[in-house]
Formats: C-alpha cells, sequence, structure tokens
C-alpha cells in the first residue's frame, strides 16, 4: 500500500481531498495532514510517504523549500503533486523544476483530476522509484558494495547531497582519514579457465585484506572482474600508505606469480570525499606500467599540470552563463568549440578527460533534471554517463563527448517544448476563466513572467491561433449562450465581456459567427 500526506494550510481543502475520492481502492493510505512545510517534514521522517499533496504557499514553509528540502533529505524523495491557483504559474514553473509530477488548480479540483494525478504518480513511483529501492531487500554485503560504488562515484556531486546520502545509512567505515586505492589484475596466462580466473581474483583480495588490514581498517569493493578497490579508514595522514601498498604487491607477485597495478589516491579528512581520493586512484593506476606498478597520485599531481591546458575558467564561465539562460544553440556552439580543441591540437589525456570531467560537473550543478537527462542520453551504456572513466584515450573522449553533446541538445529542446505546452496550456485556462475581464497581452504576459513577443510566438505555435482570436473566441462562445439563454441585451452582454463598446463587441460577433449579434438571437429564437 502506498503511503500519502497532504500538505495545505485551509482544511477545507485538506477535508475536500481525503474525501474526494476512495483512497483505499487506489491502494493508498492516507498517514497524516500538516498546515505547513515544516509540520510536513516532520510528518515525512515519521511515515516516509510515497506521495505528497502540497499547495504551494503556505506560512513557514511553503510548497517549494518543502520540495527542496525533501530532495536534500531523502535519497528518494516522494513523489510531489502541487495544488495552487492561476496567478501561481511562475511558481508552478519552479516546482516543475524541482520535479513535481503534476500541478492542479485549487477551482478545477475535482474526483477526476485528483484521480488522474495520483495514477501519474503511482506510475512514477513503480517505473523509476521502485527499481532503485530493491537494494534495500538485498543481502547486507551486496549493500554494502552498492553503497560504497555508489559513493565513489559522487565525484560531481555536491558535498549536501553527500551528506544526505551517508546520513541514511549506518556507519560502514569509521575513521578521520580516507584513502582509495584501485587495484588491476594483470590477466595473462594463456591457458587459464574462467573459474580458475574467478578462484585466483578472489584469493588476491583475500591476500590483500589480510595484509592492509594489519595496519587499517578496510572496505573492499569489486569493481569488475579483474579490478578491485580498497577504501582505507585512518586515524592520522598515515605515512606508512605506500609502504603498506608496496608491500602487498610484492607479496602477491611472490605467491601468485601474477602482475598487479596499483593507483594509489590522497588522504582527506572526510567521507564525503572519498569520491575525490578514488578518481586520482584512477588517475594514478593509468600512469602505471611495469617498471612502475604502484603509482601514489600526490607523487605525479604536479607533472600533470601541464602548461599548454585549456583555458577551463573561460569556457566554463561561458558554458555556465549559457545553461543558465538555456539558451540551446549557444551550448551546442560552446561544445563544439571544445570538441575542436581536442581533435586539431596537440592534447594530453588526462587535460582532455579534465576538460569533460568540467563540463559533466557544470551540468549536474546547473541543471536540475541533469541526472535524468544524463541517463537518456547514454541509456545505452551500462554504467550510464560515468562510462566516462572507461574512456581510456583522447579518441574515445570526443566520442563520449560528442554523444553528450547531441543528446544534450535533444533533451534541453525536449525539456524547452514541455515548459512551453505547460505555459500555452496554463495561459488558456486563465482565459476560460477571466473572460469577463479585458484581456491584453502585455497585461498576460506579465502575469505568467515571460514578454508579450515570446508569449504571442507560443500561442500561434501550439494553438494554431493567434491570442487576440483565441481571447474573442471564448468571450463570443459565452456571448452566444447569453443571447440564447440569458435574453441579456447586447449593451450588458458588451460591458460585462469587457468589449470596450457595443459596435465593437457587434464586429467582432459578426466576424466569428457571420451574423449580428441580434440576427443571432433572432434565428435562435425561430429554430426553437
Amino acid at each position: 500500500m502506498y503511503k500519502l500526506i497532504i500538505v495545505d494550510d485551509e482544511p477545507l481543502i485538506q477535508v475536500g481531498i481525503k474525501s474526494m475520492i476512495n483512497w483505499q481502492k487506489l491502494n493508498i493510505k492516507i498517514c497524516g495532514t500538516a498546515h505547513n512545510g515544516k509540520q510536513a517534514l516532520d510528518l515525512m521522517d515519521k511515515n516516509l510517504p510515497d506521495i505528497v499533496i502540497t499547495d504551494i504557499k503556505m506560512p513557514i514553509m511553503d510548497g517549494l523549500e518543502l520540495m527542496s528540502q525533501c530532495k536534500k533529505r531523502y535519497d528518494y524523495p516522494p513523489v510531489f503533486i502541487i495544488l495552487t491557483s492561476y496567478d501561481e504559474f511562475p511558481l508552478i514553473q519552479q516546482a516543475l523544476r524541482l520535479n513535481a509530477i503534476d500541478y492542479i488548480i485549487k477551482m478545477e479540483l475535482n474526483e477526476q483530476t485528483l484521480q488522474n494525478c495520483i495514477k501519474n504518480a503511482m506510475k512514477k513511483i513503480k517505473r523509476e522509484i521502485e527499481p532503485k529501492k530493491l537494494s534495500s531487500y538485498i543481502s547486507e554485503d551486496l549493500f554494502t558494495n552498492q553503497f560504497l560504488l555508489r559513493l565513489l562515484n559522487m565525484h560531481y556531486t555536491p558535498a549536501n547531497s553527500i551528506k544526505n546520502y551517508l546520513h541514511q545509512t549506518p556507519a560502514i567505515l569509521k575513521g578521520k582519514f580516507f584513502s582509495v586505492t584501485f587495484f588491476k589484475i594483470n590477466f595473462s596466462y594463456n591457458n587459464i579457465t574462467n573459474d580458475e580466473r574467478i578462484q585466483l581474483y578472489n584469493y588476491i583480495i583475500q591476500m590483500v585484506e589480510e595484509i592492509i588490514s594489519r595496519q587499517f581498517q578496510i572496505k573492499t569493493v569489486p569493481i569488475d572482474k579483474d579490478s578491485f578497490v580498497v577504501i582505507l579508514a585512518l586515524n592520522q595522514e598515515d605515512i606508512y600508505i605506500i609502504k603498506t601498498i608496496t608491500t602487498t604487491h610484492q607479496m602477491i607477485y611472490k605467491y601468485f606469480n601474477i602482475q598487479i597495478f596499483i593507483g594509489i589516491g590522497n588522504v582527506y579528512k572526510d567521507l564525503t570525499q572519498i569520491s575525490n581520493s578514488y578518481y586520482e586512484a584512477m588517475q594514478a593506476l593509468r600512469l602505471t606500467s611495469k617498471n612502475q606498478p604502484v603509482i601514489y597520485y600526490n607523487e605525479i599531481e604536479k607533472k600533470l599540470l601541464y602548461k599548454n591546458t585549456f583555458n577551463t575558467f573561460v569556457f566554463h564561465q561561458a558554458l555556465t552563463q549559457a545553461l543558465d539562460e538555456l539558451n540551446i544553440e549557444k551550448i551546442e556552439c560552446i561544445l563544439n568549440e571544445i570538441l575542436d580543441l581536442l581533435n586539431n591540437y596537440t592534447t594530453r589525456y588526462l587535460q582532455a578527460f579534465d576538460v569533460c570531467s568540467n563540463i559533466l560537473y557544470i551540468l549536474l550543478t546547473m541543471l536540475d533534471s541533469a541526472e535524468e537527462m544524463l541517463e537518456n542520453i547514454f541509456i545505452d551504456e551500462k554504467d550510464s554517463y560515468q562510462s566516462i572513466y572507461r574512456q581510456n584515450n583522447i579518441p574515445a573522449l570526443t566520442t563520449w563527448l560528442e554523444k553528450l553533446k547531441n543528446g544534450l541538445v535533444l533533451e534541453l529542446n525536449k525539456k524547452k517544448n514541455e515548459h512551453s505546452n505547460y505555459l500555452v496550456t496554463a495561459v488558456q485556462k486563465y482565459i476560460h476563466n477571466h473572460y469577463t475581464e479585458k484581456l491584453s497581452l502585455q497585461e498576460i504576459a506579465t502575469k505568467f513572467n515571460v514578454s508579450p513577443n515570446y508569449l504571442s510566438f507560443l500561442f500561434k505555435k501550439y494553438s494554431n491561433i493567434n491570442f487576440s482570436n483565441y481571447v474573442s473566441s471564448v468571450k463570443i462562445q459565452h456571448a452566444k449562450t447569453m443571447l440564447v439563454h440569458n435574453k441579456m441585451n447586447i449593451q450588458d452582454i458588451s460591458e460585462y465581456l469587457g468589449f470596450n463598446n457595443p459596435y465593437y463587441f457587434s464586429k467582432v460577433f459578426k466576424k466569428f459567427t457571420g451574423h449580428t449579434p441580434k440576427e443571432y438571437q433572432i434565428n435562435s429564437i425561430i429554430k426553437k
């Protein structure tokens, strides 16, 4: 059974929603109501709801802040349905950017509307959220590995998000300092079977754990069939790391006669920075060789500063601005310029990797739905956008970046179209509910926080009719009803519908119906 809470400062709305549909039939339990976002958070901590229906404007903490807090607080935030009014479209836009599944105009709240929104929310839970929660039902060891693997791959995730992730899981590693060591086994035996390879892989991990655990608290995380990572928890910035790892390498070679390459990341004070050490360990591993099988990132860091590096600050600034403006043409142009530099100028691998990493970081920090977009772009890659780590040369990196660029342009255009559709639909609803007012393009554009020219363009594109004709058609539709059923005179109807004078009203009426208001009224009586 799905759990739901209702958040609204109006008791009548709360009662109305609770009694509007048969929740039990939908397999939903209402586990509480709250009058503001702060109360809702307390309720959510106790009940961990799947769906939240919340007002957008409330005292103490509003709906937007509640959604924002949930994103930071929970690894799997609930699905949000927003309650709003017609004049709150800019707030609706913000809510949708925070991944609200849908919104309901309070004046249009009814059983069917509410039921449709709930069903959409349940579809999202089944399709996207439940599969991610399956890890809670698997064995403890596998869960620990998944937890650590995700932690290692949070190199581009804001520190607050990592802290929230750590808070949701009991402490797995305890220490004041942390470092990552990346091991890669060189299976060069010609006659080794797959079973023997797996057995040897496990023996090597056992020996590594036995040697290193004498000095440090550790956790081992398998990466693939010939690689694994050891996370070290230290009580001080231990100078014995290199000595211990070098001894481990020698012992493995002595007992198994097999070559292992090892990259060691820097030591960090906080577990939230462990992904940095993992990233560095991978960089160090790429530079290992038979002559130098163990490399500590700290020893090569200065050598990686190549004097002819890109001016990353310039493109960082330009790309950030383009993303902020959602200028898709500019974004594509900047990424094409970077691809041109990678393809046509002398570039070192680590320099190229750093450029691609920076682009990824900018996207993940600038775009609210970046994670979802990147998943869509790299849907055919088993490790999604993290496949950047498998690109071991410049041609592979440029291919990866080309794919990112093309996919990003498609995703951003899709996002822009969805936003435009929401805008036009909301404006149409507003017109239908304010048809008695004088509705100008300038006034509506200001209300919905867009320029008149842009609104006019979108309206024509998505409605196949210009703004003024749409307003007039809605008013005339109501005028026809009033002429026939209410038997009001033309002067009163003209004033009621917000026309400047009866003459102009008659002119517009004839344009849309082919008759004057009087002719239409007489014809309707004759037909009866």
